[in-house]
């Protein structure tokens, strides 16, 4: 008997699941996600507070909604941005975060992260 209940604990103890590890690149595409829905709220934020550069700046925010939709459920923010000076800088600090995030995501993100990154470099020499 006592080897009975020994067996069906040993058993018992076999059946569970391992714990799940945690996806490192869920983190990563959740970053850059806010990152690129922040950048997308601050044209807007920019277009809405100087219209006049509304023609420069629409093909910029056309594709950070290209890229949020490609990261992702876009959850629309408010953005203090009103100036390019501090478009410029969000830009400048997305190209680098989002550079970073390529180094270390999986294969299937990184290319994403790297070529978000490249836009931001690119839409800085535009700005």
């Amino acid at each position: 008997m006592l080897v009975a209940g020994a067996l069906s604990f040993v058993a018992a103890c076999r059946t569970k699941a391992a714990p799940r590890a945690v996806d490192p690149d869920v983190a990563l595409r959740s970053a850059a996600l806010a990152r690129e829905q922040a950048l997308l709220d601050a044209y807007g934020s920019v277009v809405a507070a100087q219209p006049a550069l509304a023609g420069r700046l629409q093909p910029l925010a056309a594709d950070k909604a290209a890229h949020v939709a490609a990261l992702g459920t876009p959850v629309p923010g408010i953005s203090t941005v009103t100036t390019l000076a501090a478009l410029t800088a969000l830009e400048r600090t997305a190209a680098t975060e989002h550079g970073r995030a390529a180094l270390t995501a999986s294969r299937s993100l990184a290319p994403l992260l790297a070529s978000l990154s490249a836009s931001s470099s690119c839409a800085l020499v535009a700005l």
